[in-house]
């Protein structure tokens, strides 16, 4: 009976410290980061992981009241930082270089993926989109989590980040919007937003060929009392309005019947906002399409 006890115990200890150790191979965070030395604008970019949540930030090093530091989270599925750990082997990491090739030299920018595990730190730079073949599987998982949360900005987010940049540049600036139809058609409408009040409206409608544009069909622009009355052309509003447009009209249709979509552009402004009817066959984006902005200093 004692000999019996005595390999039950053993039994019990031997998987006991393997379920710990299971455990604790586990990592406590990873940081993957892009940057470019040389460039203006969001030149450095990264994000944190844990077994919870997946952090991205974007900052400048020059220029910061221009482009204020941004950041946003998502929650990380138990399943996602599953794969996460079990794709990763720290004992591999570690004993990488902390260097390879040539980083952001030339402005050919950078990459880095830094590892914490049971309070042990290891940061590995190399050159940007060159990566050494060991971290090849790493980088595949990795890029794809940072394209996914660098890209989406929920509504709400891009309404924040537009409030929070204009405190820093003001309430003056300039969109345009373009429609290209597949018919070979087309116009786009220039606004321009002077101290928070549109100021002017210029309207171009022109023929395309082969994604060409072609000399200008009609164009117009409108200031001071003139303004909106030409029936062609987007809409005498403010990018604040335009958002109260997207919310209240665009992204509340049936999702039964529509495919909807929302986009901004790094700054995270809003870029398109509408919706596509699900049944339809040409031209059916319905929404606010802007392709270009720009702040008036």
């Amino acid at each position: 009976m004692g000999k019996l006890i005595s390999i039950f115990t053993f039994f019990f200890i031997f998987t006991s410290c393997n379920e710990i150790e299971e455990t604790t191979n586990h990592l406590d965070q990873i940081k993957y980061g892009t940057s470019f030395g040389f460039c203006v604008g969001y030149c450095q970019k990264n994000i944190e992981i844990s077994n919870s949540e997946i952090i991205y930030t974007k900052y400048s090093r020059f220029e910061k009241d221009q482009y204020p530091s941004i950041q946003k989270s998502q929650n990380l599925s138990t399943e996602d930082w599953e794969q996460i750990t079990e794709t990763f082997d720290f004992d591999i990491f570690s004993n990488l270089k902390e260097s390879y090739g040539c980083p952001d030299c030339t402005d050919g920018g950078a990459e880095w993926i830094e590892i914490k595990h049971k309070g042990k730190v290891h940061h590995v730079t190399f050159e940007y989109g060159n990566e050494p073949e060991v971290l090849k599987k790493y980088l595949s998982l990795l890029r794809s989590h940072f394209s996914k949360i660098s890209k989406e900005y929920t509504f709400n987010e891009s309404l924040e980040a537009w409030n929070q940049l204009k405190v820093i540049n003001g309430t003056s600036y300039k969109y345009t919007t373009e429609f290209v139809s597949w018919g070979d058609f087309g116009n786009r409408t220039e606004i321009t937003v002077t101290n928070g009040v549109v100021t002017t409206r210029k309207y171009e409608e022109f023929l395309t060929e082969n994604a060409t544009i072609k000399p200008l069909l009609i164009s117009y622009t409108e200031t001071g009392d003139a303004l909106g009355t030409h029936a062609n052309g987007a809409p005498v509003k403010t990018l604040d309005a335009l958002y109260d447009i997207c919310v209240g009209d665009y992204l509340t249709v049936d999702v039964e019947e529509n495919y909807i979509s929302f986009y901004t552009n790094n700054l995270g402004i809003l870029n398109s906002c509408g919706y596509v009817p699900k049944y339809c066959a040409d031209d059916c984006f319905r929404g606010i399409g802007i392709v270009d902005f720009e702040w008036i200093r």
